[in-house]
């Protein structure tokens, strides 16, 4: 009993002390924009099914992963292939609904979806990430077209704007 308090206590403060930090960085919503989308796609809280969503696309895309010392490496290389067009997904948080993090993703990736996570201010780990499928139902339910718009290799930067808040 006494070994396993020993071992318990610390990793708890641990816990507790670096969990008020991290909260500068929590997400609130996201913004999806990119081809064949006439208006950004607004992913946020407000019913089970928002929160839901919202928390499966922070999970799939890595963004907590990205944001967050002492979580597992996440990202890694660039998959080979074709990716198809590229939208950019903006994470926004507390405080004042600032940027917190940009995200690119592929979804209609031959094999999956595909997320870039290029390096920026904030974010501690950066990369690519094969993404899993549920992102690209997720996306669906949202909004985004079934099939890829035409021309099908749209790059990030064709659309890409800068952050202006």
């Amino acid at each position: 009993m006494r070994r396993l308090l020993t071992l318990t206590v610390p990793v708890i403060l641990l816990t507790v002390l670096t969990a008020a930090p991290a909260q500068a960085k929590a997400i609130s919503h996201g913004e999806l924009t990119g081809p064949g989308l006439s208006a950004p796609i607004v992913v946020k809280p407000g019913s089970q099914a928002g929160d839901n969503r919202l928390n499966s696309l922070r999970t799939g895309t890595a963004a907590h992963a990205a944001l967050y010392r002492g979580l597992p490496q996440a990202f890694g290389a660039r998959p080979k292939g074709r990716l198809g067009p590229c939208y950019r997904l903006e994470w926004y948080g507390p405080p004042g609904d600032t940027l917190t993090l940009t995200q690119y993703i592929y979804p209609y990736a031959k094999r999956g979806p595909v997320v870039r996570t290029p390096r920026q201010s904030g974010a501690v780990q950066h990369g690519w990430l094969r993404a899993p499928s549920y992102v690209r139902s997720i996306l669906h339910t949202l909004g985004l077209p079934k099939k890829p718009p035409q021309p099908p290799d749209v790059t990030c930067r064709s659309h890409a704007r800068p952050p202006v808040r």
